[in-house]
């Protein structure tokens, strides 16, 4: 396993794309969930508002393509953590820090997305994440 370079949590630039690093793999793959910008991100929720139906928002049918939580993350807000980056491991490198971290609310509503039995993300990310809140 990679040294803490980041953790759990803290925001990084991948691309031209921002995801919340959330667990490492081995020395250089992660698992993250990508944040959509606020455009992106008022879009996608419509969407799901409209499809959701009697689901719980955020989590439709049980697939991850409308599996999201909304950030309330200080220069963050209203934009959301979408979990179908989340659904394998990526390759971290190269990455740029941006020295932004979810708050506490937001970490605790992405780990109960991911530990949610009905949420369906890789058994390794629920079980590494499973390992960081015991």
């Amino acid at each position: 396993m990679a040294p803490a370079l980041i953790n759990f949590g803290d925001i990084f630039l991948k691309g031209e794309n921002e995801y919340a690093f959330l667990v490492y793999t081995d020395e250089d793959f992660i698992y993250a969930v990508r944040i959509l910008n606020k455009e992106d991100s008022k879009k996608f929720e419509s969407v799901c508002t409209r499809l959701a139906g009697d689901s719980t928002p955020g989590k439709i049918k049980d697939n991850l393509l409308y599996c999201y939580v909304k950030l309330t993350t200080k220069n963050l807000e209203d934009r959301l953590a979408h979990f179908r980056s989340a659904d394998s491991a990526i390759n971290i490198f190269p990455y740029t820090t941006t020295g932004l971290k979810l708050n506490e609310k937001d970490k605790e509503d992405v780990i109960k997305q991911i530990l949610d039995p009905d949420v369906n993300l890789p058994g390794e990310l629920k079980e590494l994440v499973g390992e960081l809140v015991k």
